[in-house]
């Protein structure tokens, strides 16, 4: 991540001055600050990610004109750790996601609605999973979970993916709606077709206003910096899935 990388590299700095290395600890200090400034407050970050967010249109319930086989809404939305120490079902600024998943679901009742995600790794078993604080806040607001289908073990969106398809053995003639994060989308929807699913993206959770975020700077370091580390991630993370021959799509097609 960004954020990481200018961490070290202001640690290592620190490290070379203590050694009196001083030629090379100033090199790492500049490499931070000129790091943290351009991420920071330029609108380089927001290119990256604005290439990811646009890469599926924006699209409205009456644009899907296919039937759907099913509503997969992927996980990310809750935090397991805080929910089980605070007891309560604890949000995040994904939760778009679900929202707008329930909200389709209503529109589409006859087609299943389905919840993918744990968070929760092996170590840390006695947190609530995500699926498990999905249909606890679901339930409490009044809405019948009998119909929805929740994934629980998996970790990762490519275990989404593997985990949902061995449930609902999709085939090509059956057309699911995909909801996620619009940034999230490309590597997402890459994953799904992998697993065979044929799916509809329908992208929410938009951190970037559109196009004019191409030349508005940041008003905050911290705002720059975090689109960074999202970019980065996906971008990251669809390389790597590319080169191991998890999906055969890197940067997918609508």
């Amino acid at each position: 991540m960004p954020s990481n990388l200018i961490g070290f590299s202001a640690i290592i700095g620190l490290l070379l001055l203590i050694f009196r290395r001083t030629k090379w600890a100033v090199r790492c200090f500049a490499f931070s600050a000129i790091l943290i400034t351009t991420l920071g407050y330029s609108p380089l970050p927001n290119r990256a990610l604005l290439a990811l967010e646009n890469r599926f249109p924006q699209l409205t319930p009456a644009q899907i004109t296919l039937k759907p086989a099913g509503i997969i809404i992927l996980g990310g939305s809750f935090n397991p750790y805080l929910s089980f120490h605070r007891n309560e079902v604890n949000l995040n600024d994904t939760i778009e996601r679900v929202t707008q998943g329930i909200e389709l679901s209503r529109i589409f009742p006859n087609a299943p609605l389905i919840f993918t995600g744990s968070s929760v790794p092996l170590s840390h078993s006695h947190f609530p999973t995500e699926a498990i604080l999905a249909k606890r806040m679901l339930d409490g607001m009044g809405i019948d979970t009998s119909r929805i289908i929740f994934e629980d073990k998996s970790l990762t969106t490519y275990e989404n993916a593997q985990f949902l398809a061995a449930i609902l053995k999709p085939n090509p003639s059956q057309h699911y709606v995909l909801v996620t994060s619009a940034f999230h989308m490309p590597r997402s929807v890459a994953l799904f077709r992998a697993a065979g699913f044929t799916v509809q993206a329908y992208p929410v959770d938009y951190q970037l206003p559109g196009l004019r975020s191409l030349f508005l700077p940041h008003t905050y370091m911290t705002s720059g910096v975090s689109v960074a580390d999202i970019a980065a991630k996906e971008w990251l993370g669809m390389l790597v899935y590319w080169a191991t021959g998890k999906i055969t799509e890197f940067y997918p097609r609508p």
